[in-house]
């Protein structure tokens, strides 16, 4: 019976990955002390441009247009130099607790392929899909973990592709 609440919170964690990892990402992708200061700065010297006056003050005016110039190079450079390392994280933590997730589905269905997650009575006749139910099973009329595991995936899949 465990295997019925495992299964299905796996394939669950499995299929919102990327709504669960969101927010560890925004944590981690953060800009760092250094360009957040820049872009302060930059904010800065933009309303200072924005209330000096071009004909009163043209050379004041140049000199600033050039230190946002200048500080709108260093912020790209920096966001490049970076870039690798947010692809890092952005693509290892999606895929990676993917791949981890998976591999326990993989475990569970290698310890567990012959044992049913559910049986139902004799009363109930599923006719003619209890073979494909009950695969790898040892007892009529069951789910087998294959088959549950494959349900589970397909449902959750479909239900994170309606909600995003």
């Amino acid at each position: 019976m465990y295997l019925l609440f495992v299964i299905s919170i796996l394939s669950f964690l499995i299929a919102f990955t990327k709504s669960i990892v969101q927010p560890i990402q925004r944590i981690l992708l953060r800009d760092s002390k250094h360009v957040r200061s820049l872009k302060q700065e930059l904010i800065k010297l933009k309303n200072e441009l924005k209330s000096t006056s071009m004909k009163d003050n043209y050379i004041t005016y140049v000199k600033i247009e050039r230190q946002i110039t200048k500080l709108e190079i260093e912020i790209g450079e920096n966001v490049e130099a970076q870039s690798m390392h947010r692809n890092l994280i952005n693509y290892g933590l999606n895929y990676g607790l993917k791949f981890i997730l998976g591999f326990i589905l993989f475990i569970i269905v290698v310890m567990n392929r012959s044992e049913p997650v559910i049986i139902f009575s004799d009363r109930f006749n599923f006719a003619p899909f209890s073979s494909i139910m009950s695969l790898a099973s040892k007892f009529d009329n069951s789910i087998s973990t294959p088959f549950w595991i494959f349900i589970n995936n397909y449902v959750f899949r479909q239900l994170a592709s309606e909600l995003k």
